[in-house]
């Protein structure tokens, strides 16, 4: 059980780290006042991003918290990005979202898996199209979308554009349902 949620925690950790460096372009502060490429260089401050974040109140106390843990301190130390953690009670996202959002304090990148939810905020124009970001900043999400195409038709909304970011995830024994061609014929 330890290695089931070491390895989702890693994942999804991993997920997180590449959606913060697509989405470093929708930095709320000053990009570097250098015009070079590099970044965290000496005397260069890296943009920031603020980011949801799951709470499932499973993070042991000797690890950190949610928001401050030693996966959350790799990312930051790890990416172009400084990433502000926002703790999202994962049994009630949806009413800590619309109280952030009617507040202005909504995180940049909201991760969340109701739909319901995420097409209210289309709606609503509160979310804004990833085409440009990803064709300006991305290069594995790029190319895992001309790979699985099916991802940009899953993450496109009724406008064309593409507002949701996908992953693919291998065979899950006990998740497929086989059926035996004879028996449908």
């Amino acid at each position: 059980m330890k290695g089931y949620m070491r390895k989702t925690a890693g994942c999804t950790l991993s997920g997180l780290l590449a959606l913060t460096v697509i989405l470093a372009g929708c930095s709320k502060d000053e990009p570097a006042s250098s015009a070079s490429g590099e970044t965290g260089g000496a005397g260069k401050s890296k943009p920031s991003i603020t980011v949801s974040m799951y709470d499932r109140g499973n993070i042991p106390q000797d690890i950190g918290t949610v928001d401050n843990n030693l996966w959350t301190k790799w990312v930051n130390e790890n990416s172009g990005v400084n990433v502000k953690f926002i703790p999202v009670p994962r049994s009630d996202s949806v009413k800590k979202f619309n109280t952030l959002l009617a507040a202005g304090q909504a995180p940049d990148l909201i991760l969340e898996y109701d739909t319901n939810f995420l097409n209210q905020l289309y709606t609503q124009k509160q979310i804004m199209p990833l085409d440009d970001l990803i064709d300006q900043y991305s290069t594995d999400y790029k190319q895992l979308l001309e790979q699985y195409p099916l991802l940009r038709t899953l993450g496109t909304k009724p406008d064309g554009k593409l507002y949701g970011i996908g992953r693919v995830l291998g065979y899950i024994p006990g998740n497929f349902l086989f059926i035996r061609q004879d028996w449908l014929d």
